[in-house]
């Protein structure tokens, strides 16, 4: 039984040309495509081989005039490139906490050491990316260590070299599943716990678009998990 005032009547009036308005602005947006979005995303190599392929699948098929720009490094350098603007939005592993940005954890890896599933392998020699602190971390408590190492930063070389036969590997759980390695982990109890979160400015995801990366980004990259 309750019924508008006459003011209210030419409230909603114009209420409903607001609203076609805003959908007429929000259909333009998707349609021209002259006018196009630029996105900065970064992330270390691996981490991007997680999710970049169905999620920029997923951001091109919602919108069709962007244009996504990808950084590559290690997720230290990404985060700080992020505070200085030369990229908008990034997946970071492990990152340092800042005020002026947005943190956001979306899952967890674990950082292993692995041998080839055949018994026959050098055991006196490990093979892994002695840059990333992770590995130093895990070496360090690691008692019987080898003594000899091999240095590589390319991951998927890692794995190949373990695989082989040339030692123990260091490598993220993640990875190894992903690439279906053909070894296994020695220490199942013994790890350094990664976590990844999304790194962004607190002006970035104010409207349609940006939130619809962050959104995508969350769940690509958790769907792999």
């Amino acid at each position: 039984g309750i019924t508008l005032t006459p003011q209210g009547e030419q409230v909603l009036k114009k209420v409903k040309k607001l609203l076609n308005i805003k959908s007429d602005i929000h259909s333009l947006a998707k349609s021209d495509h002259s006018n196009v979005i630029n996105f900065k995303i970064g992330c270390h190599p691996i981490v991007g081989r997680y999710f970049l392929a169905p999620f920029l699948k997923d951001l091109h098929q919602a919108y069709s005039n962007i244009t996504t720009h990808l950084f590559h490094s290690h997720s230290r350098e990404i985060q700080t490139s992020i505070q200085s603007g030369k990229i908008d939005i990034g997946v970071v592993v492990n990152p340092i906490h800042n005020p002026d940005l947005i943190i956001k954890k979306i899952c967890n890896d674990k950082i292993c050491i692995w041998c080839p599933k055949s018994s026959s392998f050098k055991k006196d020699q490990f093979v892994a990316d002695l840059g990333l602190s992770q590995v130093q971390s895990l070496l360090r408590s690691w008692k019987e260590a080898p003594s000899r190492h091999i240095s590589s930063s390319d991951f998927q070389v890692i794995g190949e070299l373990v695989e082989a036969g040339l030692g123990y590997g260091i490598l993220p759980e993640r990875f190894v599943l992903q690439e279906k390695l053909k070894i296994k982990n020695v220490f199942p109890t013994h790890f350094f716990k990664d976590e990844l979160s999304l790194v962004y400015r607190p002006e970035f995801g104010k409207n349609e678009v940006e939130q619809f990366l962050i959104k995508s980004l969350k769940a690509n990259l958790k769907g792999k998990n």
